[in-house]
């Protein structure tokens, strides 16, 4: 059997050549940052609030869904426990693939609605307004179908589905920056 070896130089070159050719595929048919060209929604059911996209905040753009907690309450329900459930329980999925947890954000309104029945008696609470926004940076330019899933806490389903475009941009999001400070006129004290 007869055994081949190769010298460091050629192992370097072949290793050179590799990296610059899938440089090249990659730089020369994909951009690596992402925009929302359009969104393409339909009816939207009565726990949907709004599904919008954010530019700025990442690189490439973020896709939202905001829902209300109300329209998903339980007599019974906390608002904590609601928040949490729903917010370990919502998936999204971008044209059948599951986005990750990790990669979903849930941003969650400070507000607090307690609910009582029409005797006055106590039956819960809930939380305000969740928002689940990812950065759209893995999605391929085209038209892409995203689904939202959710359910309460007895396990009732509510879902969601949209179209969004998505173009390629050579260039990120600004980054967010503070306001410039301006000086403020002073006055000195005269004689």
């Amino acid at each position: 059997m007869k055994k081949q070896t190769f010298s460091l130089p050629q192992i370097g070159f072949s290793l050179t050549w590799i990296g610059f050719v899938l440089l090249a595929r990659c730089s020369a048919f994909d951009a690596p940052y992402r925009r929302v060209s359009d969104l393409a929604l339909t009816a939207t059911p009565d726990f949907v609030i709004d599904v919008s996209f954010v530019s700025g905040n990442y690189p490439s753009d973020e896709l939202c869904i905001e829902i209300s907690q109300e329209k998903l309450w339980e007599a019974g329900n906390e608002a904590n426990e609601l928040s949490q459930h729903l917010s370990q329980k919502s998936h999204i999925t971008v044209d059948g693939q599951v986005v990750p947890q990790d990669d979903i954000v849930a941003w969650v309104w400070a507000t607090i609605h307690f609910e009582y029945d029409e005797t006055g008696t106590y039956s819960g609470s809930y939380g305000g307004e969740i928002s689940f926004c990812f950065e759209i940076g893995f999605v391929a330019p085209g038209t892409h179908t995203a689904v939202f899933e959710t359910q309460t806490m007895s396990g009732k389903p509510y879902s969601y589905t949209w179209g969004f475009d998505v173009v390629a941009s050579s260039a990120p999001n600004p980054t967010p920056s503070l306001p410039t400070p301006f000086l403020l006129p002073t006055l000195t004290p005269t004689k």
